[in-house]
């Protein structure tokens, strides 16, 4: 070989991998991607349940935590810089915080009972989550630094499942205080809590559109079938995803509203897939070898 075409192709392999390690570096970051390409989910696939990051573009997975305790319930700061989850790593759930690199890590409650799914809100001040402290299930808002902790409901059926409105006015929640696990929207402060819609099934895990018009959620039917559903703020025009699949659940919306992510357990085990709404074409993110499940998008 002539040495300048080996000259080029030691160029062309070290600039391949400065290109990997940059790539890298931003999916860590969460940084330098475009929107909508970075998941943050739930995996067994080392053994635990801990919390990764994937580009679904290259399919690249990168481990954010490592402990022998079970991590779960990522979700994105507004910034796309943080990420609240839960952990059971001081012998109960509490919700923590940590870079989008895995450094920094901060507990955020400090409770004997149980704290899990955590929101942050809009404006990254603050963080709304479901606790289990007082034998039911309330929402709590915390500051995100850990501060000025209160509850938001308080009813004996239990109030779970909250989401901020992308204005952050107000909060989606799912709650059993009708019998039948139905969504009720609250301002953010707490206050005219309200029912949505009445849903004819057990409505759960809601998600805001982008554009805050819309909420995004999973049903659970008499038939023991999963079902996702698409409802305007207002309660009005709820229609049906039409994904065929009596297994999935905890929907949620990419960033620019075009497409949604969930899980399905039509294999046996957790998946992530991803679907084009308008188009109604899926694909299938994460391997069938391990559990995977609650997936957010990067904002």
């Amino acid at each position: 070989m002539k040495p300048m075409a080996s000259l080029a192709l030691r160029v062309v392999a070290w600039l391949a991998v400065l290109c990997a390690t940059l790539m890298s570096g931003a999916l860590l970051l969460g940084q330098g991607l475009p929107r909508g390409r970075v998941i943050a989910f739930t995996s067994t696939r080392d053994g635990n349940s801990d919390i990764y990051l994937l580009d679904i573009f290259t399919h690249h997975f990168t481990r954010l935590t490592h402990n022998q305790s079970s991590d779960n319930d990522p979700t994105w700061s507004p910034d796309g810089r943080q990420l609240a989850f839960t952990s059971y790593r001081n012998s109960n759930f509490d919700i923590y915080t940590m870079n989008v690199d895995g450094s920094n890590l901060r507990r955020v409650t400090v409770h004997r009972g149980d704290d899990f799914a955590p929101e942050w809100s809009p404006d990254g001040k603050h963080i709304v989550f479901t606790s289990y402290r007082n034998g039911y299930y309330q929402i709590f808002r915390i500051d995100a630094d850990g501060s000025d902790e209160f509850a938001l409901t308080d009813n004996l059926s239990g109030d779970y499942n909250p989401a901020w409105s992308p204005d952050g006015d107000s909060i989606v929640f799912a709650s059993y205080r009708g019998g039948l696990s139905q969504l009720f929207l609250m301002d953010a402060d707490g206050h005219h809590q309200r029912l949505l819609a009445t849903i004819d099934a057990s409505a759960f895990d809601p998600d805001w559109s982008p554009d805050g018009a819309r909420i995004l959620f999973s049903t659970y039917t008499s038939q023991n079938r999963y079902q996702l559903f698409v409802i305007n703020a207002d309660g009005s025009d709820l229609r049906r995803i039409p994904i065929e699949d009596p297994t999935i659940f905890s929907p949620v919306w990419s960033p620019d509203g075009q497409q949604i992510a969930f899980l399905s357990w039509r294999t046996g085990v957790g998946s992530i897939y991803v679907a084009d709404i308008g188009a109604n074409v899926e694909s299938l993110l994460t391997d069938r070898a391990v559990d995977n499940y609650a997936p957010a998008w990067q904002p």
